[in-house]
């Protein structure tokens, strides 16, 4: 019953209700493994998903130039949910550090489980949501860290510009309604968020918000592009993704209640019309008691899990640049580790 405790405790799991930890736990199995074993091997196709109970881990790629460690995981971590969620192959090799003992949630059961039980499959992605949140505020500081290793977390490493006062759009009801019907959403959904949704219009550039600054809105864009980047000492401006009409943006700070990570701007050129959602309109949607939240959930994790990737990858991508090499602060003179 260790593990079945190691649940209740979990404040990743502190949404389940007793009888959803129950089902949870029937899913699980304990491994353990010993330093330098290989528990999972980078684009491999399996879904199970990993919570690390004792010990450490990494999670590295290998390249021609020697290895890149993303990030180390401790006791508490989960891993795996990426994979499970997009089936686009494991992102990195992950391997023991220390001897480990983990519990593995078999993806088969879990699968199974959120078939028959809709409250059970929203629980579960309510839990991929928190996680993946940690993940992607984690991933926005190694960037940051990159060219500038005393980066903290909430730290703008460039003055802010200021943020010049949006323009009310006119995106009437009917465009709204289409916009929240493409993504198959509930009909009590799609009228819920298009009558309390507020339109604003950006030209070409215009800050939506700041990275540190506090977030009580999640967007939706729905006509031109955003831009998700961060002012990088050492490197400047670094886009991290381009969101199209359809995407969401800034639901992070909703649910970990931290500033925000990233800019948002909107597209240089083609500037954007976005949707905005207050905190309380969220999570009302949202709402662990309704069995209509999950459509929505489900389309914020595959974003995160996309945005996760996509920022993986531009780090794997510096540090092929770089030749593994010191990277040096061209403007203060310093040298920073390779991550």
């Amino acid at each position: 019953m260790q593990n079945l405790e190691t649940l209740n405790d979990h404040e990743l799991f502190s949404h389940l209700s007793p009888e959803q930890r129950e089902q949870l736990f029937r899913s699980v199995s304990e491994v353990r493994s010993p330093a330098g074993h290989t528990l999972v091997a980078r684009d491999e196709g399996s879904r199970e998903i990993y919570l690390l109970i004792e010990g450490s881990l990494r999670v590295w790629a290998s390249t021609p130039i020697g290895d890149f460690e993303f990030t180390k995981l401790r006791a508490g971590d989960l891993f795996g949910e990426v994979n499970y969620i997009d089936r686009l192959g494991r992102m990195g090799e992950v391997q023991a550090l220390s001897d480990a003992r983990l519990m593995v949630f078999d993806h088969s059961s879990l699968t199974a489980l959120a078939d028959l039980d809709p409250k059970f499959e929203r629980a579960l992605y309510w839990c991929f949501w928190k996680s993946l949140s940690a993940k992607l505020r984690a991933a926005n500081l190694h960037l940051a860290r990159f060219f500038s290793p005393g980066v903290t977390a909430g730290s703008r490493t460039q003055p802010p510009a200021s943020a010049p006062v949006a323009s009310d759009a006119r995106v009437d009801m009917a465009a709204r309604r289409n916009l929240f019907r493409e993504q198959r959403l509930p009909s009590m959904e799609i009228n819920f968020l298009s009558s309390l949704a507020t339109e604003k219009s950006y030209g070409p550039g215009e800050m939506i918000f700041e990275e540190g600054s506090t977030g009580d809105m999640m967007y939706v864009v729905a006509e031109g592009q955003v831009m998700i980047s961060k002012s990088i000492h050492g490197a400047g401006e670094e886009a991290l993704s381009f969101l199209k009409r359809g995407d969401y943006f800034g639901e992070m700070s909703l649910i970990d209640k931290q500033p925000r990570s990233a800019d948002a701007k909107a597209h240089p050129e083609l500037g954007a019309i976005v949707l905005g959602l207050r905190n309380d309109v969220v999570e009302q949607i949202l709402d662990i008691d309704r069995l209509s939240s999950i459509r929505l959930l489900k389309i914020l994790c595959r974003m995160a899990a996309e945005r996760l990737r996509k920022i993986n990858e531009k780090l794997l991508g510096w540090h092929l640049v770089s030749g593994g090499e010191v990277v040096k602060d061209r403007k203060a003179g310093t040298q920073s580790p390779q991550p």
